[in-house]
């Protein structure tokens, strides 16, 4: 499916008699003011207008702000409570442009524009059905908005796609290992509103854009609690043991690699592990790899340069995992392919980033 673009988020001018998808220009702020010399404190209308102009401008701080000074004034006017919420979806906010949708919702029901920015608030939190039916309900009250119309063409392709993958595997929403990755991510506050998981014949999977990618945009946030770090591997139960151990590791992805192991087994014994939504995507074999293959299709390999390479990272496994069995008491409990698978899942999924100044590793999907 070709990504969508960015549904364009209109606000309303305070003396604008046009449809309420039309963005009239406005006086600059200076302008629209009051004069300075009367010390008349600006009144609704005015906030609005400014409020208007920020967004114009992109400056949707600014914009907030404005519309909740003019909010203060003017509790029981739903257009501020709109725009307000066009502004917070400007940046991602997309609680409090939630909130702000229902309150236009609560002010003007008939009014299908509130129905519209609660569905660009749920779509920014993943909720695509809530979306889907909150940009319907708008239907009811302009059943030509040619904006519902549009959003509802395009969360139907997404809603159809991702539920092409549960159905094909004869699973729901709560027992799809995917959406459950998901909602474990977004109760944690990451946010990834622009993209979306796409699943691809033969059991492949990437990542495709919901919409238009804007310049510079930061597609993915995720907090540090649900980054899987060498820190967080050394300071796990397994890691602390490899440390005191003094083994001089040949790699310290095996940090990472152990501690998956550790809290793999607390999963398959009946216990609880934190990372058990991000363990249970990893795959479970890596047949495509050199390090695994038989002895017929390694013959196949015969003169190519990558051959001796893999041996060579047969041999430094082998001794790292023989090392860390002769250091820790109860490491021989994994297999020495469990070891490697878990080396394979790091090797495959490391991403470098920066934390407070210094380099770190951490696992993604």
């Amino acid at each position: 499916m070709p990504p969508h673009s960015k549904r364009k988020q209109n606000v309303k001018s305070p003396k604008s008699k046009s449809s309420p998808h039309t963005l009239k220009s406005i006086k600059s702020p200076e302008s629209s003011a009051s004069d300075k010399s009367t010390h008349t404190p600006p009144d609704a209308a005015t906030y609005k207008s400014l409020g208007v102009s920020a967004f114009t401008n992109q400056k949707y701080l600014d914009a907030i702000n404005y519309f909740s000074s003019s909010i203060e004034l003017s509790p029981s006017d739903a257009t501020l409570f709109s725009n307000r919420s066009a502004a917070y979806s400007a940046i991602d906010q997309y609680h409090s442009a939630l909130i702000d949708a229902e309150s236009t919702i609560k002010l003007k029901p008939n009014w299908s524009k509130g129905y519209y920015r609660r569905g660009i608030a749920l779509e920014g939190l993943m909720k695509f059905d809530e979306a889907l039916q909150s940009y319907q309900s708008g239907l009811k009250y302009d059943s030509n908005d040619q904006i519902l119309l549009k959003a509802i063409s395009d969360i139907e392709s997404v809603i159809v796609e991702l539920t092409a993958h549960s159905t094909n595997n004869n699973t729901t929403k709560e027992t799809d290992k995917f959406y459950v990755l998901q909602d474990w991510l977004l109760s944690s506050g990451s946010k990834f509103p622009s993209i979306y998981l796409k699943h691809f014949p033969e059991g492949y999977r990437g990542v495709a854009a919901l919409r238009t990618i804007k310049k510079d945009e930061t597609i993915l946030y995720v907090p540090r609690s649900h980054l899987l770090t060498i820190d967080v591997a050394k300071q796990s139960d397994i890691g602390t043991l490899i440390a005191k151990s003094g083994i001089e590791l040949d790699d310290t992805q095996s940090y990472i690699a152990a501690f998956i192991l550790q809290e793999r087994e607390k999963c398959v014994i009946g216990g609880k592990s934190f990372w058990k939504p991000f363990l249970d995507i990893l795959p479970s074999e890596f047949d495509s790899i050199p390090l695994f293959f038989n002895e017929k299709e390694l013959q196949e390999m015969q003169g190519s340069l990558i051959l001796p390479k893999f041996k060579g990272r047969q041999k430094s496994l082998k001794e790292e995992y023989e090392n860390l069995v002769n250091a820790i008491d109860g490491f021989g409990r994994f297999s020495y392919e469990d070891f490697v698978w878990a080396r394979l899942c790091v090797l495959t999924r490391t991403f470098i980033i920066e934390i407070n100044g210094e380099e770190n590793e951490w696992m993604g999907e």
